[in-house]
């Protein structure tokens, strides 16, 4: 069976959540834009991603790179890069399954996985965890993310604060 991705209408929804997100995400970190555009992440949908970067039964997950400026040999010039992996077919399955408003739950993991990015790269949360760790962590980015939508008029935020504090084991 050959997966679903997202339309052209769907991306070009999660693009205008993205964005929102982020400013949603800043504003409750208290980050100027300068300070914001330090964190060096991406955004990758389905369609995009490498093998590796698929997480079959999530929605979306970050990806952690170690990359280099262009043309640079030197070690020095390290600096790490957050891939935001999106899971479009899992993302469509769900909404279809619990027939939700797409861009409630949409803001819902955007913004959860942005909670992450800034975590890790503020240093308040090491990328690599073991197994009780990243619960711990987990639980504490569920509560960010419903404190954030709370906080923004987004249509239809219940339903999916419902669907995750039902489907999550915490």
């Amino acid at each position: 069976m050959e997966k679903k991705l997202f339309s052209p209408e769907e991306l070009s929804l999660l693009n205008t959540v993205i964005s929102r997100s982020e400013e949603m995400t800043a504003d409750f970190y208290k980050m100027s834009d300068s300070d914001w555009k330090k964190i060096k992440y991406d955004f990758k949908t389905e369609k995009d991603l490498k093998s590796h970067e698929i997480a079959e039964k999530a929605f979306a997950q970050v990806v952690k790179y170690d990359a280099r400026p262009w043309g640079s040999p030197f070690n020095s010039s390290l600096y790490t890069i957050y891939r935001i992996c999106i899971q479009d077919s899992t993302i469509l399955d769900r909404i279809e399954k619990y027939d939700f408003l797409t861009e409630p739950f949409l803001f819902y993991i955007i913004i959860h996985e942005l909670v992450h990015v800034v975590r890790f790269s503020k240093y308040i949360k090491k990328f690599e965890a073991d197994e009780e760790e990243m619960y711990a962590e987990e639980k504490i980015v569920h509560e960010i993310t419903r404190n954030i939508m709370e906080k923004n008029a987004i249509q239809g935020r219940s339903e999916v604060f419902d669907f995750f504090k039902n489907h999550l084991s915490f």
